[in-house]
This record gives structure tokens, sequence and C-alpha cells, in this order.
């Protein structure tokens, strides 16, 4: 009995002081936040703003671990889908793949139990792939995408190039262990940015259940590997209703890795977690960070939608002159919790033209009004046109002789036109001479 009430009273003195650590890390500020989170890399990346609000060793590599999978599902996106498309209801996704045993050779690891004549939709490959984390999945998507495995892993590593992940190299399209694999997570926030503007990446990675149905009516129900998007896992341990998707995943190289965008009143985060020993720590961790951004950090509003930056003046049009240039949308930015941003910010409209020509309809794009902090653009919005001008007939016939007239292509054709009348008066002129020395022959041997 004793015994019992002694751990009852250290099991609550642990709580506490998860509980006490968990405020502080909240309460303090960036530059402090370190000194409260012992995990060998991590970072906290405001999406509106493009800004690292809190970091450490970001720039370590580290293997990758099931991490890897987010190039792989944004290779598999952008191969299949558009970024506005979804996954359900797609067209595009019900294709039927075949899976093969060249499909298969060498995949290890977490697998679904694919074989050789399955067939299965694109759909429930994405599912099992990007959510499930199976990486027999992976790699039947990879084959479909590239041909092969090999040519596919090359494609993952120029994606990174182009993406900045400069410090990035994948094995394989799985993040299991190869003592070539290696990421950031500077290199990851750039990765997962790139994949988060995919409705259906973001859509597939959090989801809860998922049913796939095999090519001969049988069929298994999938479960996201993610603890954030699994209500049930550890009795709602883990689930959070900010989390909107990404990546979870272990190897004995990398540890436990964790990758997730959360939203907190429309603030946007990339929190990562890298090289944890215990997946519940990862979790816990990536929790932490959550919290923390969600607390010290808001999404402000800067400029308005439809507020007036300039004009620009109209031709060809005998009803206006010059037409107002507005806002297209909101200029949103992730802050400090009230802070007082008079001064911070400088503003700099880019316009893509000094004129216009009517017609052209209301909401055209000009140019865009870029929010400047420290000399680094943290935001910006279209510049469009306030209204729609339509062009006068006559004035719009003129103007088009005009530039006809003083293009490239009209003093093309005159050189053309040039060139043949020289042509085929040379060629007359010839001929004329042909004639007179014909005659002169003529009247030589006959007069």
């Amino acid at each position: 009995m004793k015994a019992t009430r002694t751990l009852k009273i250290r099991f609550l003195a642990l709580l506490f002081s998860f509980v006490l650590g968990a405020m502080q890390l909240i309460a303090l500020p960036v530059s402090a936040a370190d000194e409260v989170m012992p995990v060998r890399a991590y970072a906290v990346y405001a999406v509106h703003g493009g800004e690292i609000l809190a970091s450490k060793n970001a720039g370590e590599l580290i293997p990758p671990a099931s991490t890897a999978k987010i190039m792989s599902g944004l290779l598999f996106c952008e191969a299949f889908l558009g970024k506005g498309d979804d996954s359900l209801n797609n067209e595009k996704l019900q294709r039927k793949i075949t899976v093969t045993s060249e499909m298969l050779r060498g995949v290890s690891g977490r697998k679904l139990g694919l074989a050789a004549g399955d067939v299965l939709t694109l759909e429930a490959l994405l599912y099992a792939a990007i959510g499930g984390g199976f990486n027999d999945a992976t790699y039947v998507l990879a084959c479909t995408v590239s041909g092969s495995v090999s040519a596919f892993t090359d494609k993952m590593n120029s994606r990174a190039a182009s993406l900045g992940a400069d410090s990035t190299h994948f094995a394989n399209p799985t993040g299991l262990d190869d003592a070539s694999a290696v990421t950031t997570v500077n290199d990851l926030v750039k990765i997962a940015l790139a994949a988060s503007e995919f409705r259906a990446f973001m859509k597939i990675s959090s989801f809860y259940t998922y049913k796939v149905s095999f090519g001969d009516g049988s069929s298994v129900t999938l479960e996201n590997r993610n603890k954030l998007h699994f209500p049930n896992a550890d009795s709602n341990r883990w689930y959070s209703k900010n989390a909107l998707g990404m990546s979870v995943g272990m190897t004995d190289a990398g540890g436990n890795c964790a990758v997730t965008l959360v939203d907190h009143g429309g603030a946007e985060f990339i929190c990562i977690v890298m090289g944890e020993p215990e997946e519940d720590s990862a979790y816990e961790k990536l929790a932490e960070l959550s919290a923390w951004a969600g607390n010290n950090y808001e999404l402000a509003t800067l400029r308005r939608a439809g507020e007036r930056l300039t004009s620009l003046p109209v031709s060809l049009s005998d009803t206006y002159t010059e037409v107002d240039i507005v806002l297209g949308e909101d200029v949103t930015l992730t802050v400090p919790r009230g802070a007082a941003l008079d001064g911070t910010y400088t503003y700099e409209l880019r316009l893509d033209t000094d004129s216009l020509k009517a017609s052209f309809e209301k909401g055209k794009t000009v140019g865009r009004l870029e929010v400047i902090k420290d000399g680094r653009v943290v935001a910006s919005a279209p510049a469009v046109t306030a209204m729609g001008v339509e062009a006068n007939g006559f004035l719009s016939m003129m103007d088009a002789m005009r530039e006809f007239f003083t293009s490239p292509l009209f003093f093309i054709i005159l050189g053309v036109i040039a060139l043949g009348a020289a042509v085929f008066f040379l060629v007359i002129r010839r001929r004329g001479r042909g004639h007179s020395r014909r005659r002169s022959s003529y009247r030589r041997r006959y007069y």
C-alpha cells in the first residue's frame, strides 16, 4: 500500500513538472525556446510571412526517415493532380494500376502486403503511401511516375535542388536508412511548404480511415499512421484538431521524425521535430511547438482588399481616362500577439505597366503590393483594376492599325516585298538583255 502511494506521488510530480515545462515554453519568447526544448533538431515556420520563428540545429544533417514521403507525395501530386484538386471524386485518380513484381522489387519495412496482380486506383495507392506510410504502395507509385524506383529517386533529388533544399539527398522514396540519405530541418521546411500547396496532399495525409478496394472485390480499411489525425489513438492523447496533415515515421538512424502543418485561427505553422529517440517524445515535442506557436503568434491583416493603391491612365476609351488600382485580397501576416505593427513594415507597389488599354475587365492584375521587413519581402498581394473599361471600336481599330504599321512584322513584310521586287526587276532586266542579244545576232545573220 505504501509503495502504491509512493508511485502515485511520483507520477503526480512528473505530470506537474511536464505541465509546468509546457507552460514555460508557451510563455517564453522565441529567443529562449531552445532552453526548454531538449530536442536534437526542430523548427517552427510561419507560413504567412515565410519566417522561421524558432529552431534548433536546423542545418544538421539527419537521415530523413519517413519525412522522405513528403517529397514522394509532392511528386505524386505533381504527376497526377493540380494544386486545387481534392483527392476524392477526381476522375484522374480513378485510373486503375496493376501491381507488378518489378514494382515491388527491393521493397522492405512497413508494407500493406501488395502482390503482383493486385489492381488498385491511384487514389487508393496515394492514401496507402502518403497517409498510411506503406512502402510497397510508395514503390508502386514511384514506378508508375518514373518507370523505376531509381529513376524516381533521381527525380526526388532534382526536385529538392529546385526547391533550394541543397543539403538533402534521398536514396529511396520511402526514407529507409541509407548511408547517403540525409536532410535538414531547414530543407524539410521548403519541401513541406511545396507539398502543402496541394489540397490533395493535405487531405490525404490527414485522413482518419480509408477503405482500399482491390480488383478481386476484397478490401482493407487503412488507419492514418499519424496519431495527430487519429482520434482513437492512445485515448486521444495526441489527437489535434489544429493539425492539417504531413508525415511521421522512424528509422534506427533517423530516430522519430515528425512534420505537421497546424492552423491556429488562420495562422498556419509548419512544425518539425527530428531525431527523437521515442515516438511519444516526438509527438510530445510537436504538440509543445504547436501550442507555443499558437499562444505567441497570430494572423494580422495589415491591408484590406479593395484599398486604393494608385491609378493608371487608360487609352482607347471615350468614357474613362484613368482607373483606380486596388488591393485584390487582404494582406495578412503572422505577427507576435499584441505587437505594435506601426513602423515595422514598409510597402512597395510593383506595377507591370504604366498605362492600360481598353478593353479590360474588373480585377485585372497589374502588379503586386509587397510587404518588406528588414529588407526581405514577407508578404504580398495582387494589385488589380477596380473596374472594367470597354474600348471605343473606332479608337481600337486605329490603334491596331498603328501598332501593325510600326511593328517588326510590318517591316519584315516590307523587306520581303522589296526583296521580291528587286528579284523581279533583275529577272526582267536579264530577260531584256537576252532578247537584245538575240535580235542583234539575227540582224547580223540575215541582213
